[in-house]
């Protein structure tokens, strides 16, 4: 079993188009742009400041410049989901210079105002030591805090550090408990682990019948492995 890191779909980065001449006269815009634009910038409004980053990066990665002061904007007014969008970014070097120390700073921001994905995020980065010391006591920590905000990876990663044994005492039961509060989330990796711990009898009597109903669970939760598992569970006949 192992911690799986998941890029969150917050951003896409693949639509390639026109890019805006110059976003800072309006006449290029069309009413809805110019309704984020105005907001955003007259009237310092963060959602408004958000969505014009995602109009920004539709139009085109030309305009990744201005993608990132929109976003860092909205951040600055304290949207949490643009401060873990813009620590995302730096985290993966996508559209900026990778900085791992500076995607930690706003992942801190977005988990302290109460943004499950950056707690779930800054929490990855202890486990891992990116950008920071490895610390698997300050991971259980935002792992802990994300799974409080219904954040159902940072339930499954918490449970895992439990399964593992890393930083704490080792306690099947507790991480079979965050298993399940992360799979009634509808992460489908929690219900993968708790699928193969009753596969397998580990932590758990064994019991392959309810492991196929977990497999079922991320099957339809969109995992190819979990279709796979319940397949060959039912052929053996559970």
């Amino acid at each position: 079993m192992k911690i799986f890191k998941i890029m969150l779909p917050v951003i896409a980065f693949l639509a390639v188009g026109t890019a805006w001449a110059n976003d800072d006269k309006t006449n290029n815009l069309d009413d809805e742009n110019r309704n984020y634009y105005d907001a955003c910038v007259n009237n310092n409004k963060a959602s408004a400041c958000r969505e014009l980053a995602y109009l920004l990066l539709r139009e085109g990665e030309a305009n990744a410049p201005k993608v990132v002061t929109y976003i860092e904007k909205a951040c600055n007014l304290n949207d949490a989901e643009s401060c873990n969008n813009i620590g995302f970014l730096y985290m993966t070097g996508n559209i900026v210079k990778q900085d791992y120390k500076k995607a930690n700073t706003y992942y801190e921001k977005a988990c302290n105002l109460n943004d499950g994905d950056g707690c779930y995020n800054l929490g990855n980065s202890y486990k891992d030591g990116q950008g920071v010391k490895q610390d698997y006591k300050k991971a259980k920590s935002y792992y802990e805090k994300a799974c409080n905000l219904d954040e159902g990876i940072g339930c499954n990663n918490l449970g895992v550090l439990y399964a593992q044994g890393l930083g704490l005492r080792q306690d099947m039961s507790v991480a079979v408990s965050y298993f399940e509060k992360g799979c009634s989330l509808k992460e489908s990796l929690a219900c993968g682990n708790l699928g193969e711990l009753y596969e397998k009898g580990d932590g758990v009597r064994q019991n392959k019948t309810t492991a196929k109903e977990y497999y079922g669970k991320v099957c339809d939760l969109g995992n190819q492995k979990g279709c796979d598992n319940y397949r060959k569970l039912n052929e053996q006949g559970y």
